[in-house]
């Protein structure tokens, strides 16, 4: 009974950590900065083959390199950011619910599948409304 409560409470936490992954990574970067960026990146590949100077060019490369930079950075940051929640509950966890089972590994694979799951299911969720 108790495997059957850990694995369960396993799960729960899963799909709880990934809801939360979901919708802190959703706010810190929004549809609206993937739009910006793919924008910019249009933009700038019109230009390259219009372009007749050097220094157009190099114009173009500075502006997407740091659209590229600013992008990068906002989704690294934001996942980071976003893992905390997941990170804090798998340490939580490993530490007061599995400690009759240091060495078998399976809650893990649940755990890390539920919050897929979970995140996955919150951003549909997010898209849909």
């Amino acid at each position: 009974m108790q495997a059957a409560a850990s694995y369960a409470t396993a799960a729960a936490a899963g799909i709880a950590g990934g809801w939360a992954f979901a919708l802190i990574w959703a706010r810190l970067a929004p549809m609206s900065v993937q739009g910006q960026f793919w924008s910019t990146m249009s933009s700038v590949t019109k230009g390259m083959l219009v372009a007749e100077h050097s220094h157009e060019f190099v114009d173009l490369y500075r502006r997407l390199g740091v659209a590229l930079f600013r992008y990068l950075g906002r989704n690294l940051g934001g996942v980071i950011v976003a893992s905390l929640p997941l990170l804090a509950l798998a340490g939580l966890f490993t530490a007061s619910v599995f400690e009759p089972w240091p060495q078998q590994a399976s809650w893990k694979w649940l755990f890390f599948g539920m919050a897929t799951l979970g995140a996955v299911g919150a951003m549909f969720r997010r898209w849909r409304a």
